[in-house]
């Protein structure tokens, strides 16, 4: 009997126990931080643009899903708007589905409370599939948590507070993102993982925009190999081209949209909200140890901190 390993795998066990442990709990706090006890109620708050959504989501299920469409016009509102053209389809597809067993507000209310607590585990999957040994990915599972507690400034897409008052649709594209990558890290190493990162990558697109173009940019990290530039072509071919059936009408018809005239700033305040001015020293001090490792894990983190900035 092999003595040394005998003795390693109790410490194993209990460090994948603790590991796990420490990702339910981190889910577990941030269901708590969106009051996930209030889902069942059937109302919604005026405050949050949830019942907007939900009165498009309505009418997906009620008039265009029946006569074979998602892409649509409504009369719900206004004068009649485009009803998915210019919005991401998927996380309402999922609350329809949710919505067979519980009323539709409730299902809304469920999706928007969900989607932030699969940032962790999410984050856990990306960081240990890169090579990070559980211990940092465990941390990076901490750095997940903090960033959705944020309060302060509800305009950042993938926090608690951002999902329940109606931008639920970011913090799932970026879980698909984060899962995303996770697959793209096995397939750098041989793993057949294609049909996931297309699949993965597909539902980033069709939840929001702007993980997804993240998740794009650090998958470039796997352009250091012809084995790994396959894998990560062959996926954006797979995965956008599941998506064309929305993206294609969406980026014809896009000189439509309204336009929101964001006022020019430099302040940093509005540029770096402090949540997150906190922690970029340790960011930056992490992302430079692991360049000097010369590692894959510090690739692939300055690729996805590059993307983020």
């Amino acid at each position: 009997m092999n003595l040394e390993a005998h003795g390693r795998a109790p410490g194993e066990r209990l460090g994948r126990v603790l590991t796990c442990a420490a990702v339910v709990a981190a889910s577990l706090l941030t269901l708590w931080l969106a009051h996930a006890d209030e889902v069942a109620g059937s109302g919604i708050s005026l405050r949050t643009d949830l019942g907007s959504h939900v009165v498009a989501i309505r009418h997906l299920l009620e008039i265009s899903l029946p006569d074979g469409r998602i892409l649509d016009w409504s009369h719900q509102w206004f004068a009649g708007y485009p009803s998915f053209y210019f919005y991401f389809p998927l996380p309402a597809l999922l609350i329809g589905v949710l919505s067979a067993v519980v009323p539709l507000n409730v299902a809304a209310k469920a999706i928007a409370v969900v989607a932030p607590a699969l940032l962790p585990p999410a984050a856990y999957a990306a960081t240990h599939s890169a090579g990070f040994d559980r211990l940092q990915s465990a941390l990076a599972v901490l750095g997940t948590t903090a960033f959705v507690a944020i309060t302060t400034h509800f305009g950042l897409g993938g926090t608690v507070l951002s999902s329940v008052v109606g931008e639920y649709s970011y913090a799932l594209s970026l879980v698909f993102a984060l899962l995303y990558l996770a697959a793209l890290q096995q397939a750098m190493r041989g793993a057949q993982r294609i049909p996931h990162m297309g699949v993965l990558l597909a539902a980033a697109a069709l939840s929001h925009l702007v993980p997804t173009m993240f998740a794009v940019a650090a998958s470039c990290s796997g352009f250091r190999s012809a084995q790994a530039r396959r894998s990560v072509v062959a996926g954006w071919l797979l995965g956008f081209g599941l998506a064309a059936f929305w993206a294609v009408p969406f980026l014809v018809r896009s000189r439509y949209m309204g336009r929101i005239e964001w006022p020019f700033t430099l302040d940093p305040a509005q540029l770096l909200p402090w949540p997150i001015l906190a922690v970029m020293p340790w960011t930056a001090a992490g992302a430079i140890m692991l360049w000097r490792t010369g590692t894959r894990p510090g690739s692939f983190t300055l690729m996805g901190a590059a993307a983020a900035l």
